[in-house]
């Protein structure tokens, strides 16, 4: 066997300093979080006709 290996170690991803990576992550959580709040909205909006015995909307944000 060669003796002459070099190991390097492993960097985890929580340590990349690549400001396109940081950028592109950003983007990802942007994305997440309207698409969430999308869904929410077609939710809220599915049940917009449903209404408490008072008249008030059952399901509101």
């Amino acid at each position: 066997m060669n003796e002459d290996t070099t190991i390097l170690p492993f960097r985890q991803s929580e340590t990349i300093l690549d400001p396109l990576t940081e950028l592109a992550r950003e983007g990802a959580r942007r994305m997440l979080a309207e698409a969430l709040k999308a869904e929410a909205d077609a939710f809220v909006a599915s049940f917009a006709e449903e209404q408490l015995e008072d008249g008030r909307q059952r399901i509101v944000r």
